[in-house]
């Protein structure tokens, strides 16, 4: 699905040129479905009243190398600014995977004369006919479209190991509630395991509520009704789908979270908590989660109507480009040919990440528990599993196993929790980081639960202990670095959800610094005191914590001293030169700022391989003591290395003390 003017870029041995003369042939080779033309003018649609819609478009082809190293082609195509000298680049270029054919299809060289031909008097036109298309439906819901996706569920299953990924899972395990899908003509009805009879496996369902939910949910008034039948007519698109699609794979029960907890009722509360404490076995456990990203809401469905094109293969077959490992004289340019598939951005699975329901925090840990998930995006359907990374309408029969990673796998995001990892502190903020960019419509009630079952695969990183606000406990002192992006502070709520020192005490997300040297520890945790709201649950929502340290601590007052030029240099260490400052309320620009309760708690140090040395330093944390003694984390700190050796024995010595964190 090539326009002639893209076809003849590939036959020609230059690696730039001029593309189309003008932007209104840019426009029709669009409107005629070309991939590249319809990408270029789409991204460049914003940018129009910067360009000379009459000077013609440029192209550059350019080699680069993926994350393993190997090759692969760029190619760039720009517009001449009106007011400027310099091009106006895309953002996103085109990648071609470039591998050797042994011949031309059927019928190609006659295909290449004809689009040559057409530049003269139609550079726009797309000659549909070679390489012949595959049969697409203009609906991701229509019969075909499952088909596909069943094909790759029962590969899977015959040939994949995803269901052995996570040692946890438990053959036969089921939740509280299902919904049956039934059979034929049977009625789909609300099936309980401690009552009914069940057999054989579940899908779940990821999608997003919206912002004021209205849609048919279980309650206690309900709920016996839905167990004879629940009204499908009176369901939400989205979970009217998800049935369907249950149907069409033959898994006969799902998990819908609206359908299968009680959402009002005197029991409503104590259902939740059960739930919640369950969750993470929820999707561990089934079989395949079905992912709703592109709606918004239950109301909008899982299934679009589209242009059967944009999913269309991409391919063209060229002697001349990508021949990197061929000397540029060597005869075997004249006789290789070289097979170009075609992918824009939208093709990479980083698209997914900009549908409605990947900036949901819910649905972070559904995705990494599930060994599989069908997803539904805004003009396809996608396949992860452990094993198949990059499966789409798009690429229904990529070869990319989970170690490879497929063309874009530098750009995946994690499916699974990794088993074991040597730096396990990094990972798991890692997961941290990723969660606190999403949204969460009840953030005091849910940030730890939402969070729960990632926190609970990942306590094997630290030897399965406690669990606090957070926070392993193994990880302590050190865990508790993590810092934000001083530019963009947040807040942390009125109603109290964490305590200071814990990364969910904020609405922001938290990262991490990555280091390859063991610390050398100068502060010590003697106590950590965890109130739950849910005392069978660590994993879940706090009332109250206090972490009791022992470590070198001194007030701002005493660190910046009374003016003397030695202290004043000590001050400017940490505060200007390599101080990294993260508080959830104020930037201090300057000392007066910070108020006579700042404290300085000294963590530890690290020095790194020369690979990593920026994160070398003696690491703290920022306190402000409260006028009953305790203290509150408002950031974190850094200073060279042996910051605190430097200054032993002087008037601004750092300390031992014994503090409590609130």
């Amino acid at each position: 699905m090539l326009c002639a003017l893209c076809v003849s870029i590939f036959q020609d041995p230059k690696n730039e040129g001029y593309h189309h003369k003008n932007r209104h042939d840019l426009c029709l080779a669009s409107e005629n479905s070309c991939k590249i033309c319809s990408f270029v003018y789409r991204q460049t649609s914003n940018v129009v009243a910067g360009v000379d819609p009459s000077q013609p478009l440029k192209y550059r082809f350019s080699q680069d190398k993926d994350w393993r190293g190997r090759v692969h082609l760029t190619l760039s195509i720009f517009h001449k600014s009106a007011d400027v000298t310099e091009d106006l680049w895309l953002d996103q270029n085109i990648y071609i995977h470039v591998s050797n054919a042994q011949c031309f299809p059927p019928n190609y060289p006659e295909f290449i004369q004809m689009a040559i031909s057409d530049l003269e008097t139609a550079p726009f036109l797309v000659r549909p006919d070679v390489p012949m298309g595959r049969d697409i439906p203009d609906n991701t819901g229509h019969e075909a479209v499952a088909q596909l996706a069943k094909g790759w569920f029962e590969e899977c299953k015959l040939k994949h190991s995803c269901d052995e990924y996570y040692e946890h899972r438990q053959v036969g395990w089921y939740p509280k509630r299902l919904v049956h899908i039934g059979q034929g003509n049977e009625r789909p009805r609300l099936v309980l395991r401690d009552e009914d009879d069940l057999r054989g496996p579940y899908a779940t369902l990821s999608h997003c509520w919206g912002d004021n939910p209205d849609f048919f949910v279980l309650n206690a008034d309900n709920l016996e009704d839905l167990r004879k039948e629940i009204p499908v007519e009176r369901l939400a698109a989205s979970f009217r789908d998800a049935i369907l699609t249950c149907h069409r794979l033959q898994i006969p029960y799902l998990w819908i979270d609206s359908l299968c907890i009680l959402q009002a009722g005197h029991t409503s509360q104590s259902d939740w908590l059960f739930h919640t404490n369950e969750m993470h076995n929820v999707y561990l456990n089934c079989e395949l989660n079905i992912a709703i990203d592109v709606s918004d809401s239950p109301h909008e469905g899982a299934f679009r109507s589209r242009d059967p094109r944009i999913v269309q293969d991409c391919y063209t077959w060229t002697p001349c480009h990508g021949l990197s490992d061929v000397p540029l004289y060597s005869p075997e340019r004249e006789t290789r040919i070289n097979l170009c598939a075609i992918f824009t951005n939208e093709d990479f699975s980083w698209a997914r990440e900009l549908l409605p329901l990947n900036r949901r925090a819910w649905v972070f840990q559904e995705a990494l528990l599930s060994p599989r998930a069908l997803r539904f995006g805004n003009d396809r359907i996608w396949w992860e599993c452990t094993q198949k990374r990059t499966l789409s309408e798009c690429m229904p029969n990529s070869q990319a196993s989970g170690i490879d990673g497929g063309f874009d796998c530098f750009n995946q995001p994690s499916f699974n929790i990794e088993r074991s990892y040597s730096h396990n502190l990094t990972s798991y903020f890692g997961y941290v980081t990723s969660y606190g960019k999403r949204k969460l419509s009840h953030p005091n009630k849910d940030k730890f639960v939402a969070f729960a079952a990632i926190a609970r695969l990942c306590a094997h990183y630290f030897g399965g202990g406690d669990y606090c606000a957070g926070i392993f406990r193994n990880s302590m002192p050190w865990g508790l670095l993590w810092y934000i992006d001083a530019d963009r502070p947040g807040r942390r709520p009125e109603s109290y959800r964490a305590p200071s020192w814990s990364w969910a005490s904020l609405d922001i997300s938290a990262e991490f610094d990555y280091h390859d040297r063991q610390p050398n520890i100068l502060s010590h945790v003697t106590d950590v005191s965890i109130q739950l709201v849910d005392t069978t649950d660590p994993f879940g929502q706090v009332k109250s914590a206090a972490l009791t340290l022992r470590g070198p601590l001194i007030s701002s007052q005493a660190l910046a001293g009374q003016g003397s030029t030695e202290q004043s240099t000590t001050w400017l260490e940490m505060i200007t030169i390599v101080f990294r400052f993260s508080p959830p309320e104020q930037h201090p620009h300057y000392y007066p700022s910070l108020g006579k309760n700042l404290y300085f708690l000294c963590i530890g140090e690290v020095e790194c391989s020369p690979k990593w040395k920026d994160t070398s330093g003696t690491y703290g944390l920022i306190l402000r003591k409260a006028d009953n003694g305790s203290f509150s984390r408002l950031g974190r700190w850094k200073a060279k290395v042996r910051f605190i050796q430097r200054h032993a024995g002087t008037e601004y010595e750092l300390r031992p003390e014994t503090i409590t964190l609130l």
